[in-house]
């Protein structure tokens, strides 16, 4: 299955989901997937995240591998890398 993260050299290239990502290539060990609802006030230029009641979709409910996130308290706080 095809995902949002993509590796493309070397080829071939590779599609990843979050959970696929940090399994066979080690990255983003502490990321997250988060469903919230966002307000974006383009005239104030603001953006508020709020904690979602519901899956936006519902293909997303049965998805295993998936911890999503959906309450602003759950987010977990993540360890700097150390990047300048």
């Amino acid at each position: 299955m095809g995902g949002y993260l993509r590796i493309l050299y070397p080829a071939p290239p590779c599609c990843l989901d979050l959970p696929a990502w940090q399994e066979f290539y080690g990255f983003d060990k502490e990321g997250q997937e988060g469903i919230f609802q966002i307000d974006m006030d383009t005239e104030q230029y603001t953006l508020q995240f709020h904690s979602a009641d519901k899956y936006p979709w519902d293909t997303m409910k049965g998805r295993g591998r998936h911890q999503y996130v959906m309450k602003i308290e759950d987010i977990k706080t993540v360890r700097s890398a150390g990047f300048q």
